[in-house]
């Protein structure tokens, strides 16, 4: 499966991996499956942070009972935090970081 050249680009700056690929590198487990070329690719992934990968406690690609994708499922077994999330307004000021996101 080849993904685009950006893509491949962005995941290798920010060091972000498939995370079921790297917690299963051996399976053969498909997501999608294609009636008129009767292919079964894996197209649906969950890319993450390489730090973050160790609390992921369960992942996996379940049956797929009336779409074309099988549902993909993680459990996350990180310590929940209280508090609501803001946006570090800093990176808007960051022009490297601004030029990606642009790109």
């Amino acid at each position: 499966k080849i993904l685009p050249k950006s893509f491949n680009n962005m995941a290798r700056k920010l060091n972000l991996k498939d995370v079921w690929r790297e917690l299963n590198p051996t399976k053969k487990q498909y997501t999608f499956f294609s009636n008129p070329h009767h292919s079964w690719p894996r197209i649906d992934q969950i890319w993450m942070d390489p730090g973050l990968m160790e609390n992921i406690e369960i992942i996996e690609i379940l049956p797929n009972l009336w779409a074309h994708h099988n549902p993909t499922q993680f459990k996350w077994k990180g310590k929940r935090k209280f508090g609501r999330w803001t946006f570090d307004y800093t990176i808007s000021k960051d022009k490297e970081y601004t030029e990606m996101i642009k790109k």
